[in-house]
């Protein structure tokens, strides 16, 4: 998909994600999880002056890995694993 159709997500403009992008997110994780995960995204890479190839990937990626924090919270110490 060509960066000029995608769309302009975050407070700062600077998340592209296509329609489609989005609306699997939205699926995946639920519209609130995608709208957080945008806005920590757009604010991350304005501070950071970070560039990514896809932002849709970073966006799983952050998603899969705030779920794995979470279930690791409620896991006893004894049965966690390091993945």
């Amino acid at each position: 998909m060509a960066e000029k159709d995608k769309i302009k997500y975050g407070e700062f403009g600077n998340v592209l994600l296509g329609e489609d992008e989005y609306e699997k997110l939205v699926i995946r994780i639920g519209e609130p999880n995608t709208k957080i995960l945008i806005e920590e995204l757009s604010t991350y890479m304005a501070m950071k002056r970070t560039k990514y190839l896809s932002h849709y990937a970073v966006l799983l990626a952050w998603a899969r890995r705030k779920v794995q924090e979470h279930q690791q919270k409620k896991l006893p110490t004894k049965i966690r694993t390091i993945i």
